[in-house]
């Protein structure tokens, strides 16, 4: 009796474990990536011939491992049922024309099937360092683009106990991210689209675009405008003109209970001020030992603030911060990144941005250099390099963007700095 009780168990588990692998292949963008994580249990020959069940028989499959999951699809208003039957049933079914680029234009993303689709989400990811303009505020009297979402990155971020440096727009919490998305009502299948204002995009909106996909957004699916809301409006774009409020302040969101709808990520690839501190020592190390080009596990710092403030001969805009840069550091200013030429000043194409990285001397193949550090004033234009790193075919996961940056290392008076 014991042994068929077993039995009847593994036979249960390896069914449910198949349904799940089904529900994988059919909902992710990368079906043969999915396979790769089927068991023996579960054959490939099994897992796609399950695919070519009938709607029917993928409803009831769906439904029975969501049931033995704790979801309950004939309850939408469950606070636990995250999918239903038929968002899976259309999941499987809906390809979004934007999926896996990086980089969008205003062309692609007037496209029908792009604003008709109801998983593209447009989010107003604006920030400036001027502080004479305030990227909430300008949200909030509009224009906008129609239905779109405004992200605050200085308030979705850690601050008091997490925060006792009090750095602006640290990475958010899971839970606090999680609870942002849920206020917003943005899924983890929605199509996310970041744009701002002129003179936020794209430098400052990437910032917003690497925080979606590092706290878990598939990358797959969080595309960065490469053009201003003005290029929008005058494209002939879909527009809100009325006033409108945000739908919520970080401090109001209810943590406690830990119970969400969108499911969230430690934040990944940032680094802190330790971690830096380590490469530097390092690098500092091997400078008296030896040529400086051959650094620990041939980790490379980019420091993209303007030559002025990397050189000390520029003052930092926020007081008390040092000027100078870190031993080891290569500068590549962050407008070097941009097409001049252009209003919203977009990334210079491809070959231009790896003449730019060569001639730095950052060899930005994964291979010959694992790991790149990106800082800059305070976190934000570290996310630009990281995106033109991965448009020139690194690795993303071979970058990671110091978190704290220049303010944090700059306002320590015990940390290493070169003048």
């Amino acid at each position: 009796a014991t042994r068929k009780r077993k039995q009847r168990a593994r036979q249960h588990m390896r069914s449910l474990y198949l349904d799940i692998i089904i529900i994988a292949l059919v909902t992710t963008t990368k079906p043969m990536l999915a396979l790769s994580y089927v068991s023996r249990s579960a054959s490939p020959t099994a897992a796609f011939s399950s695919i070519g069940r009938s709607s029917s028989a993928l409803a009831f499959t769906s439904s029975r491992v969501l049931n033995t999951l704790g979801h309950n699809p004939r309850v939408s208003h469950h606070r636990h049922c995250r999918y239903t039957t038929s968002s899976i049933l259309q999941m499987s079914n809906n390809h979004h024309p934007l999926d896996g680029k990086n980089i969008v234009t205003i062309k692609e993303c007037l496209q029908d099937d792009v604003l008709s689709n109801q998983d593209t989400i447009f989010v107003d990811g604006s920030w400036h360092l001027d502080t004479s303009r305030n990227g909430r505020q300008e949200y909030e009297a509009g224009p906008r683009i129609k239905g779109a979402k405004f992200f605050d990155v200085d308030d979705v971020s850690s601050k008091g106990d997490l925060n006792p440096k009090d750095l602006p727009h640290m990475m958010p919490t899971k839970e606090l991210f999680a609870a942002a998305m849920d206020a917003l009502q943005i899924q983890n299948n929605n199509h996310v689209i970041i744009y701002g204002t002129q003179g936020s995009s794209p430098q400052f909106t990437a910032r917003t675009w690497y925080t979606f996909i590092n706290m878990g957004h598939d990358a797959n699916r969080v595309h960065l405008l490469e053009e201003s809301l003005n290029e929008w409006v005058g494209a002939g774009g879909p527009i809100e003109k009325d006033s409108t409020k945000v739908s919520f302040l970080a401090d109001d969101l209810n943590l406690e209970e830990g119970e969400f709808n969108y499911v969230a990520k430690d934040a990944s690839n940032f680094v802190n001020m330790q971690d830096v501190l380590a490469v530097v020592n390092d690098i500092m190390a091997k400078t008296k030992e030896e040529n400086a080009t051959n650094v620990i596990d041939k980790t490379v710092i980019i420091d993209t603030r303007p030559a002025g403030r990397f050189n000390a001969e520029a003052p930092e805009p926020r007081q008390g911060v040092r000027g100078g840069h870190m031993p080891g550091a290569i500068n590549i200013p962050f407008m070097d990144l941009l097409d001049s030429s252009s209003t919203s000043k977009t990334l210079k194409p491809k070959d231009e941005l790896k003449q730019i990285f060569t001639k730095a001397g950052v060899d930005i193949e994964n291979e010959s250099t694992p790991k790149i550090i990106v800082s800059c004033g305070s976190g934000m234009l570290a996310c630009l390099v990281a995106v033109a790193l991965e448009e020139c075919g690194r690795d993303p996961k071979g970058t990671f963007v110091y978190d704290g940056s220049w303010t944090e290392w700059g306002l320590d008076p015990d940390t290493p700095v070169v003048k």
